[in-house]
């Protein structure tokens, strides 16, 4: 039985497929299908009364490479340079529901 859970990793690449109307799949029309390839993190949760998370930065931890179906994916966030200054971009906020529009 499947049931949620939390993983953490980089966004690799996305590998967008589509699959043509078809009786074996039970598809009555033609559908995109949009995978993630993640590679996993391990991390930590520190010990202090935040819950923070801490990652491993070295090659010891990371995971496997994970392929999810894009629209599992519930938040992400990452890091853009931005005028040499990092900036935080966080989409786990009460909006952070996966939607997508692949005609536009």
């Amino acid at each position: 039985m499947y049931k949620p859970q939390d993983f953490y990793g980089q966004l690799r690449n996305l590998v967008v497929v589509n699959l043509p109307k078809s009786q074996e799949l039970h598809l009555t029309e033609p559908t995109v299908l949009v995978l993630a390839v993640i590679q996993s993190l391990k991390v930590d949760t520190v010990p202090d009364a935040t819950g923070a998370l801490d990652y491993k930065n070295s090659a010891a931890g990371l995971g496997a490479l994970e392929v999810v179906d894009l629209t599992t994916v519930q938040c992400s966030i990452g890091r853009v340079l931005d005028h040499e200054s990092w900036v935080i971009i966080d989409r786990s906020g009460p909006f952070a529901q996966a939607s997508f529009d692949l005609d536009g």
